[in-house]
């Protein structure tokens, strides 16, 4: 890991970077891409891009939240499936970035 950082693509970007950030900072922008996966009986995956400003955790969260309340609102018979009033999703979940 230590020597892709010290490579010098990596070198020639973060010097590209900088003078970015020098000239006009208000024309860097973040991208951040990830793949997701988190586990139910089955398995979901999801591909984002973020522009960093909130946590991968914190956007897990949200999906997690709206797509068991959607998929609990379109099939309610899922509800009686769930062991003691679970929610859909379980809490862990797995994240990797791309690009």
């Amino acid at each position: 890991m230590m020597d892709l950082m010290n490579s010098d693509k990596v070198k020639y970007q973060k010097a590209l970077a900088l003078q970015k950030l020098a000239r006009d900072p208000d024309a860097v922008f973040v991208e951040l891409k990830y793949h997701l996966a988190w586990m139910a009986p089955d398995h979901v995956h999801i591909y984002l891009e973020s522009d960093g400003e909130k946590s991968i955790e914190k956007i897990v969260r949200k999906l997690k939240r709206v797509t068991s309340k959607s998929l609990l609102k379109k099939f309610p018979e899922l509800k009686a499936k769930l062991d003691d009033g679970s929610g859909l999703w379980d809490e862990a979940y797995f994240s990797e970035t791309l690009g």
